[in-house]
């Protein structure tokens, strides 16, 4: 079977973690999902064991193993991984392993944007000043490429990203967070969202590190 082409190293590397649970019988959409929620969790200011407990408890250690040799350790190696390739390479590396492997495509036809058409179109559309405050929305989030390439051109703006899918709300979380970056990821119906009280919301999920 021919391997899938990755844009970036990390992807590569995640990919080969993430088949060890294949290779067991797990479906990858499920073990892709599980990590990045135990990240989202990990990256939280305050995370509620409840909700990190829910997740671990599907991958528990079996009869006698120990937990450098269970599925639960792969995941905290993936975590790491992911942090140090975020890191080194700057990249929606979530994003390139969702894409390659088409999840979203064989779901519910999800497609990411290009890095040149967000650069493109961040630049046709964001303030010139580099150092103004102003608040990025992005209503339809997606993995977050669009406010990641806003991030960076325009670090002292707080950035928003809405998406009603539960994993980009969560890809785009994970990615803003790794890059130290302000805002807030919500997972809700933009009609839905009060963007007066997004910190209240039961939707809201901060994801500044800082």
């Amino acid at each position: 079977m021919q391997q899938p082409q990755f844009k970036t190293e990390t992807a590569r590397e995640l990919h080969a973690v993430f088949q060890k649970f294949v290779l067991e019988g797990h479906s990858l959409d499920t073990v892709f999902d599980d990590f990045v929620q135990l990240t989202v969790y990990g990256l939280s200011p305050s995370p509620n064991p409840l909700l990190v407990n829910q997740v671990i408890q599907k991958w528990p250690l079996r009869s006698g193993e120990l937990f450098e040799d269970s599925l639960q350790s792969l995941f905290l190696k993936a975590i790491v991984m992911l942090d140090r390739g975020m890191e080194r390479e700057q990249s929606d590396i979530l994003g390139d392993y969702f894409e390659t492997v088409r999840m979203g495509e064989k779901s519910k036809g999800q497609n990411l944007t290009g890095y040149r058409l967000v650069d493109l179109s961040n630049g046709l559309t964001l303030p010139e000043s580099r150092e103004t405050k102003s608040t990025i929305l992005d209503p339809c989030c997606g993995s977050g490429r669009f406010l990641l390439s806003a991030g960076r051109s325009h670090p002292a703006c707080f950035l928003i990203g809405v998406d009603i899918d539960l994993r980009m709300a969560n890809m785009c979380a994970v990615n803003l967070a790794m890059q130290e970056l302000r805002g807030v990821v919500i997972c809700a119906d933009l009609f839905d969202v009060d963007f007066e009280n997004t910190e209240s919301t039961t939707y809201s999920c901060p994801i500044s590190r800082k």
